[in-house]
């Protein structure tokens, strides 16, 4: 009785492990996405609120994280938040506490895409060498691997093995000369 108890608490435990783990995936897979929402809905918040402010301070945000990182970022968004509260005294602690962290996270923003635009001309851009050798070669290796297979695992016994390991050292050879073939081909480059 207590076995399975403990039994069912361990797997209580897993699934919820499981489900952390699926949802963190899902959260940093699209954090950037999730960040520029935020953004957006800060913009059009101030908007509707008439607190012109924000939608500066967002805006800014964004733009300083981008240039000059995300400290900077976040000092001036929140310097401009702290103005528009020492001029307008109908302020929430609540709508305070939300515009400081919707401007962290579009100076975050900023900054991870000022790294991704790094890392990417560090890289070269986007265009890799699509693929190394041919699909031609890449098929003749497969279908000389299989034939080879075939040959010398054949259910049946056969008589004939030794024909069947010419056959395999003919194959072998060939595959060797591909291969010089595709070295003299990239020396040549």
């Amino acid at each position: 009785m207590m076995q399975s108890i403990h039994h069912t608490w361990r797997r209580f435990l897993t699934s919820i492990e499981d489900t952390d783990d699926a949802l963190m995936f899902f959260f940093k897979s699209r954090q950037s996405l999730l960040a520029a929402l935020i953004g957006l809905l800060m913009i059009i918040w101030g908007l509707i609120m008439q607190q012109y402010f924000l939608p500066i301070a967002v805006v800014l945000a964004g733009a300083i994280g981008y240039w000059l990182g995300f400290t900077p970022a976040f000092l001036i968004a929140f310097f401009l938040i702290i103005v528009q509260v020492r001029f307008n005294q109908t302020f929430h602690f609540s709508e305070i506490l939300i515009e400081v962290l919707g401007t962290t996270f579009i100076a975050w923003l900023g900054r991870e895409h000022r790294l991704a635009v790094r890392r990417r001309l560090l890289w070269g851009g986007d265009e890799y060498e699509k693929q190394v050798v041919s699909w031609t070669f890449v098929n003749e290796v497969r279908n000389s691997l299989l034939a080879m297979r075939l040959l010398l695992f054949q259910k049946s016994p056969d008589p004939t093995t030794g024909t069947n390991l010419k056959l395999i050292e003919d194959e072998l050879l060939r595959l060797e000369s591909l291969f010089g073939k595709l070295h003299e081909k990239d020396a040549s480059k």
